[in-house]
């Protein structure tokens, strides 16, 4: 650390949306909870082989961005940035974070965060933090308890979708929740449209919901609703929707979908939060109440002391 409490963060980027964003989420983290440091954040892009970089790192010694402060972190996210992120670690001899479980051995790692799912059928490093599903930030969220919102998905990779039975969990929800609740019901470029007439038809009248067509919301929209609403539900294909809502302070349920394949990683994620009741499931009614749960900065507090970043 630099005497003018510069602290210098290399953050290595693939250009893949994802994983930028799980950096980003850690890089805001850092940034509020070592707030008497001056954190300076430098990106390098990751684009050339593992060889181009070796072969740099031999002759000019240099990974990492030029004509800057010697870096005090190193973190990324993707297989591709993996090694350039070790070989500019050894040059300059600090600690680095891999977010998403790594490529490579994890010991060469200071410490990894990845989600639970990643792990779910191996041995659990050492250097390991979890979370549920994604690292993202944070929300600064004040719950209203007559604010419902639910989320859908569609058809994906790991799960199956059928309208009229994803309908009837909705109208469970609903029925089984205090009447006061005004729902807000989103889909998503891949739900099906006949969605929300399956809703229709299954909840009739009686029901206080607003279908809402995600062309036509703002990009501000979904963070409103998740700063504010007090039961949120996501369709179980949803990954980063179900991170977003674990990370409010927001009772959260996962609506039920069929598996595609026989070992869903995913599914087994979300048995496992429901399991600790620290999610609400269709599945089982009535609902229970779920337990407290780990926030993404939690994770990253952890991660502070653990590498003892502040001294």
């Amino acid at each position: 650390m630099t005497a003018n409490n510069l602290f210098t963060i290399w953050r290595f980027v693939d250009g893949k949306p994802g994983h930028e964003k799980q950096s980003q989420a850690l890089v805001n983290g850092l940034k509020e909870q070592m707030q008497g440091l001056d954190i300076q954040v430098l990106d390098y892009q990751v684009s050339q082989s593992l060889f181009h970089y070796f072969w740099r790192w031999l002759t000019q010694r240099v990974i990492g961005p030029s004509n800057s402060e010697q870096p005090q972190l190193i973190i990324g996210a993707g297989h591709k940035t993996h090694g350039p992120m070790l070989l500019s670690k050894c040059q300059n001899a600090v600690k680095a974070v891999v977010i998403l479980s790594p490529s490579l051995p994890s010991f060469l790692f200071d410490m990894i965060i990845a989600p639970e799912h990643d792990y779910y059928n191996k041995r659990r490093p050492d250097n390991l933090l979890t979370v549920p599903f994604a690292l993202v930030d944070t929300l600064d969220s004040h719950p209203s308890p007559n604010q419902g919102l639910i989320l859908l998905g569609g058809e994906s990779k790991w799960f199956s979708w059928n309208s009229m039975k994803v309908a009837e969990q909705i109208k469970s929800i609903i029925e089984l929740s205090p009447p006061d609740i005004s729902w807000s019901i989103s889909n998503s470029r891949r739900s099906p449209e006949e969605v929300f007439e399956q809703i229709q038809q299954a909840c009739g009248a009686s029901c206080t919901i607003s279908l809402l067509e995600y062309t036509e919301l703002a990009d501000t929209w979904l963070p409103q609703q998740l700063s504010t609403a007090g039961r949120i539900w996501v369709s179980a294909d949803s990954a980063s929707m179900i991170s977003e809502a674990l990370a409010t302070n927001a009772q959260v349920g996962i609506i039920a979908l069929p598996s595609k394949v026989k070992k869903n990683k995913l599914q087994c994620a979300i048995d496992t939060l429901i399991s600790r009741k620290q999610v609400l499931s269709t599945q089982s009614l009535p609902f229970a109440i779920t337990a407290e749960r780990t926030k993404p900065n939690d994770v990253i507090s952890k991660l502070i002391k653990h590498l003892e970043l502040i001294t």
